[in-house]
């Protein structure tokens, strides 16, 4: 059934009233774009996860995948053309390197390296600075491989201070080279061979924990999606780019041990997991799955060119190691789209928008510019199979 014309006029006027927003903070930002301040920078941050709104114009030229002999090139063009708007990267960019040279600016009064006033910063000041420092850090490493960009922030600038004790002295002459690069025994809270399980139903505190723990899991993931892009990028030898590629694996093993058995748990009884849950999980659950199939695309390219280590990667070729990344992510996501549709759950008294499901809320609840992407890689995979089997079928 279609619209009638008075809703017709009234998703018209909702859509004006998005994008005159949308564009009334993009004008405020540009006003202020060169003032660098905390204030600034986090709206700078916000309005760089934002979704700009799409209206009729955005959907004036479609392509038809009916045909059995479809390209998959032409697809992946059309989808991506389709999904492009989505990207802000460049004001999350901006915001982070603002933040770096604050951070720095306050790293060196700290220590009274250009000041010889004392610092004025507050230990909850500093704990603010540090908070909001490392929020950019995480979403800069997620957004900068899926946006085809480099990280802004270098791994030795991205260190914790209760991490730093994890890396060795550098000696009076220097000769000792400090490998910053991430590795999971940073992240970790239990012994890696052998993780605490947690499983649902639990209690509401238990589950938070997990979810809280298993964030920087994701965000490892996606800096470890970073490294391999730059080592292919850079021609690094073989070794190299297989060690970055086995730590990617240690990474995915250690969630499929701990946190996969979990979050698997909350899909199949999504009615009875309470909403706060549901929208922390379900970003959780999106973006892991998410890194996993652009994961995926990174060993297929490195083993295809052979860039790797050709007996792991015959290995890998052997047991259709992509193949399975890419099912298990689209089954992933999948799964999730059908449970979230299939939930009857409603939030009296909220506004329209809230009432959406928890994968399509607006405006800008649940990171919409990391929804989309997954959707795209997830539906480009569904749709190539079945062009597959329409292909056998004829």
């Amino acid at each position: 059934m279609g619209l009638g014309p008075a809703e017709r006029l009234a998703l018209g006027l909702e859509q004006s009233l998005q994008d005159l927003l949308w564009k009334q903070a993009r004008t405020a930002l540009q006003e202020v774009s060169e003032l660098e301040c905390f204030r600034v920078i986090y709206a700078e941050f916000i309005f760089g996860l934002t979704q700009r709104p799409w209206i009729d114009d955005d959907f004036t030229s479609t392509v038809r995948i009916s045909s059995v002999s479809f390209q998959q090139d032409t697809l992946k063009s059309e989808v991506a053309r389709i999904f492009s708007q989505e990207n802000s990267s460049v004001y999350l960019e901006r915001a982070v390197r603002k933040a770096h040279a604050l951070k720095y600016r306050f790293d060196t009064s700290e220590v009274g390296l250009f000041r010889e006033s004392e610092p004025k910063f507050s230990p909850q000041g500093r704990q603010g600075i540090g908070f909001l420092y490392w929020l950019l850090v995480m979403h800069d490493t997620v957004c900068s491989p899926m946006n085809e960009r480099p990280v802004v922030l270098a791994d030795e600038d991205c260190v914790m201070d209760a991490l730093k004790q994890n890396f060795p002295a550098q000696g009076s002459s220097g000769a000792l080279q400090v490998n910053y690069r991430w590795q999971l025994n940073m992240f970790l809270h239990d012994d890696p061979d052998s993780p605490q399980v947690p499983r649902w139903p639990c209690s509401y505190a238990a589950a938070a924990k997990a979810i809280i723990k298993s964030t920087p899991i994701k965000i490892l993931l996606y800096r470890y999606v970073f490294y391999l892009q730059n080592a292919i990028k850079n021609n690094e030898n073989k070794r190299s780019v297989e060690n970055c590629l086995q730590g990617a694996v240690s990474v995915c093993r250690y969630w499929d041990m701990t946190y996969s058995p979990f979050f698997s748990d909350l899909v199949r009884n999504y009615g009875s997991v309470p909403p706060r849950l549901k929208s922390w999980f379900v970003c959780i659950h999106v973006a892991w799955n998410l890194g996993m199939l652009l994961l995926a695309d990174l060993i297929d390219l490195i083993d295809g060119k052979g860039l790797s280590n050709k007996t792991a990667a015959q290995a890998r070729r052997s047991i259709g190691f992509v193949a399975r990344i890419r099912m298990n992510g689209a089954l992933e996501l999948s799964e999730l789209a059908s449970a979230d549709m299939a939930s009857e759950e409603a939030l009296l008294g909220y506004h329209f928008s809230v009432q959406e499901k928890d994968s399509r809320k607006l405006p800008f609840t649940i990171y919409p510019w990391l929804q989309t992407y997954g959707v795209r890689k997830g539906s480009i995979i569904w749709i190539l199979i079945n062009i597959k089997a329409r292909k056998r079928a004829w």
